[in-house]
């Protein structure tokens, strides 16, 4: 047994590695011909970037949120966060890390011929994180349409064998297997675990990532995808799927991440050319190093905690296996639960028995 939890350990550990390369290979080639020295803060600026939760924890007093219980800055208001890179692969690196590579390829396709195909790869670990980088594929499409003003291009594109084929023949049974779960089927909700107030929230999307989208609209506001992120960051706190607020952390994740490469094209842009000349615009990037120098705390307490549980259990593997079932984690799990799976429709079709022999729930 423990052979094997030692072989997973080092499995997921490689696997994981591979995708935070890959992560930061697409990130060297994004940001085009760079010195050795803008590479390392480029990588820097990805792994420590963060909105700014230790100036929320501050201003609203939410001081439990460093005691040597929690250390995980980002729970300061409420249920609602916005996960860090550095948190995503702390936490659920299984729902963020082939999104990430599939964002990745997004962003260095030409046209639209592949994005079904590359939005479905990561639809069977990253559905929520999914529904945001739908959003950016759909603007992309439409201002690609717009530009060119060749629309029959664009939907011949868009319209692709490969989109057809994946579409047709992939996304059916994913999908299918997806919404069997009690998240899907509670349907959308537009209530809050916890309510909040006008002033916490705007707060809230403010030092998260509203100060970074002002300190980069000189650059950017060009770019339609700056404004799709914009808008799906400041709508996603105000949905929710199922019985917890998953969805504004994982659809938030394809945003975060285009918020990262676009302060790390300033950085390597400054690493390279030095600050600017002209008053505005150096003020602004001065701002942006020093925003990203307060952000980094909070990957900074995630990399911290891990330090110091592992000086504490004196082990690497951290673990829980105390627990023979999830019954405990009840409130925790039930969105990754299918409740009376024998009456969804990927059963029907699909399950011609129940997984481990289980009656009334099935994990996914």
């Amino acid at each position: 047994v423990d052979a094997g939890w030692l072989v997973g350990h080092f499995s997921l550990w490689l696997w994981a590695s591979v995708g935070v390369y890959l992560l930061l290979l697409g990130t060297f080639v994004m940001t085009g011909g760079i010195s050795q020295r803008a590479r390392v803060a480029v990588a820097a600026v990805l792994l420590g970037f963060s909105g700014l939760d230790v100036i929320g924890m501050l201003l609203t007093k939410q001081t439990w949120v460093i005691n040597r219980f929690t250390l995980h800055l980002e729970w300061w208001y409420l249920t609602y966060e916005f996960s860090s890179i550095t948190t995503c692969l702390c936490w659920v690196f299984n729902q963020t890390i082939i999104p990430w590579v599939c964002i990745l390829c997004f962003l260095m396709e030409k046209d639209c011929r592949n994005y079904a195909l590359i939005g479905i790869s990561c639809l069977l670990c990253g559905p929520l994180p999914l529904v945001g980088m739908a959003v950016l594929m759909l603007t992309r499409t439409i201002s690609d349409g717009i530009s060119s003003k060749k629309w029959k291009i664009t939907i011949r594109n868009a319209f692709s064998v490969q989109n057809i084929a994946a579409f047709l023949c992939i996304f059916p049974p994913i999908a299918m297997y997806i919404l069997s779960n009690n998240a899907a089927a509670a349907g959308i909700k537009t209530d809050a675990v916890e309510k909040p107030t006008f002033w916490g929230m705007l707060l809230f999307l403010f030092l998260e990532a509203g100060i970074y989208l002002i300190l980069l609209f000189r650059n950017r506001r060009r770019d339609p995808l700056f404004y799709a992120v914009a808008v799906t960051l400041m709508a996603c706190p105000f949905v929710r799927i199922g019985a917890r607020d998953d969805f504004c952390m994982r659809v938030s994740v394809p945003g975060i991440l285009l918020i990262a490469f676009w302060s790390a094209d300033t950085v390597a842009g400054i690493a390279k050319d030095g600050l600017p000349k002209k008053k505005k615009a150096r003020c602004m990037a001065i701002a942006l190093l020093i925003t990203l120098t307060i952000g980094a705390v909070t990957p900074g307490v995630e990399l911290y905690r891990g330090i110091y549980q592992v000086v504490k259990q004196k082990t690497i593997f951290l673990e829980n296996r105390e627990y023979d079932s999830l019954e405990e984690y009840a409130d925790i799990t039930i969105n990754f639960e299918a409740s009376d799976p024998k009456e969804r429709v990927f059963y029907r079709w699909f399950g011609k028995k129940l997984v481990g022999g289980r009656e009334n729930t099935v994990e996914q």
